[in-house]
């Protein structure tokens, strides 16, 4: 018997999903995790390069936990010291995530 794995969710991808994404729409935040014990209907099976390739919408977080609950934090970037714009309700967020996207303010747009 062989075994069965889940593939990524990404159209023409066939690499085998690591993580899931899901959505927070009342909190404007995308949470990428370690993969989900089963296939839910609004989570989507990710491999490792489209999950770290992955960008939110503008005003979106992105937030990523691994499988022991840690953040995972990206090479060569402080976050951990960095102060998020328009963060005020910091005490709110788990102690084990991280948020890797924040909103810029909006600039100048080119046509």
């Amino acid at each position: 018997m062989t075994e069965k794995f889940r593939m990524c969710s990404r159209m023409m991808c066939r690499r085998e999903a690591s993580c899931t994404l899901t959505y927070a729409y009342s909190q404007s935040t995308v949470v990428i995790g370690p993969l989900a014990t089963r296939v839910e209907p609004h989570a989507y099976d990710m491999c490792t390069f489209h999950a770290s390739k992955l960008t939110a919408p503008r005003g979106w977080d992105i937030v990523r936990v691994d499988g022991e609950g840690s953040p995972v934090m990206p090479e060569g970037e402080g976050i951990a010291e960095a102060s998020p714009v328009g963060m005020d309700n910091a005490a709110t967020v788990p102690d084990n995530v991280t948020n890797l996207h924040f909103l810029r303010g909006l600039g100048p747009r080119s046509s």
